[in-house]
């Protein structure tokens, strides 16, 4: 059962102080629907509770366990497991009534906690299966992003759900970036992740000298970054907070993401960038994407085999106009408007209340 007003212990695997993933998201929506919302950080040095800019949010910083607390006799590591909880409802001042985890370090076991918290195991990431079978196992319910992560989690806890990404629309600050080509092709994400296929992305480039390609997100790549430097049509902005991410989004004219699936297809199958994409309504230009096969090529030019990416990029160029027009950017949006952090909450609150 799972009810507004009911306080809930959300652990995340990211610092509220983070750059804001879904996590922070779920917590903000949860608070805004009455929930007592207590985002667990990462295990620190020190117990701290402090409260947030949003009504109903507070964080907590712990320590964590006790070093080897997982290889210990079950006696054992259930008190020292016990110990952590009843210090965290000592501070929060009530019971913890559900336990809403994303991660498969922290609680690393629910049966140590008793009946009276409802256990919820949520993963996001495919990196975060590892050592999962007793978590899963031990959860009233699981929730997965991709098909991938839950089939590892189905061999555990038959009450397992889909649930995407969740979108958040927020308003553009109406930035003007100043770019110097007719046609922008935008990408916005980390540059560092090891997903990401940069030497096809930097063939692209240099196969298109009139399309102007723009970047935003994190990079300390020094190579990325004077490759940014020398080449005349291509330009890093670096890291943007949401409102300016919407303003580049509302500039450019087609969105890439070229992932290295050839090697890591079951991590790339649902990535969350996408969906954010979807939401700009810009034409969108994808390696192969395993949640999205279904969708129409006009709302996504998807590229399956990745050794037919430089054709399909040359096709979705010359398709830009086609691709940009009203009934296939509202395709877009709606797709992304279907997975709003309100309409999942919303979903979870009926599978619990089943």
């Amino acid at each position: 059962m799972i009810k507004s007003g009911s306080t809930i212990l959300l652990v995340s695997p990211e610092s509220w102080d983070h750059m804001w993933v879904s996590k922070h998201h779920y917590a903000v929506h949860l608070a805004n629907r009455g929930y007592q919302v207590i985002f667990l950080n990462p295990p620190g040095n020190r117990w701290s509770l402090h409260q947030t800019e949003f009504q109903n949010l507070r964080i907590l910083d712990y320590p964590g366990f006790v070093k080897g607390v997982r290889k210990m006799p079950v006696s054992l590591a259930k008190y020292f497991v016990n110990k952590v909880f009843k210090r965290i409802t000592a501070l929060v001042g009530t019971a913890v009534d559900i336990i809403w985890q994303f991660d498969s370090t922290s609680f690393f076991d629910f049966n140590y906690l008793g009946n009276e918290v409802t256990k919820i195991l949520h993963v996001v990431d495919l990196n975060q299966t590892t050592n999962i079978g007793r978590l899963a196992s031990s959860a009233d319910i699981c929730f997965y992003c991709s098909d991938p992560i839950g089939r590892v989690l189905n061999k555990y806890n038959d009450r397992c759900f889909f649930i995407n990404h969740g979108y958040s629309t927020i308003q553009s600050d109406n930035y003007k970036f100043d770019w110097d080509h007719e046609i922008n092709i935008g990408y916005a994400g980390n540059l560092d992740i090891k997903y990401l296929d940069w030497e096809t992305i930097r063939q692209s480039i240099i196969k298109h000298p009139g399309i102007g390609f723009q970047f935003a997100g994190h990079c300390a790549d020094l190579d990325k970054l004077e490759f940014f430097e020398q080449c005349p049509n291509a330009s890093w902005v670096g890291p943007l907070p949401k409102e300016r991410l919407y303003s580049f989004y509302s500039q450019v004219d087609g969105l890439l993401i070229c992932y290295d699936v050839e090697h890591h297809k079951d991590q790339l199958a649902n990535p969350h960038k996408l969906l954010e994409y979807l939401g700009s309504g810009k034409p969108i230009i994808a390696s192969h994407t395993i949640q999205y096969e279904t969708v129409d090529d006009d709302v996504i030019c998807m590229v399956y085999q990745h050794r037919q990416w430089h054709e399909k990029f040359g096709e979705f160029i010359q398709s830009l106009k086609h691709l940009s027009h009203k009934t296939y950017s509202q395709k877009r949006i709606d797709l992304a408007m279907m997975n709003t952090y309100e309409k999942h909450i919303s979903r979870i609150e009926d599978l619990m209340n089943e």
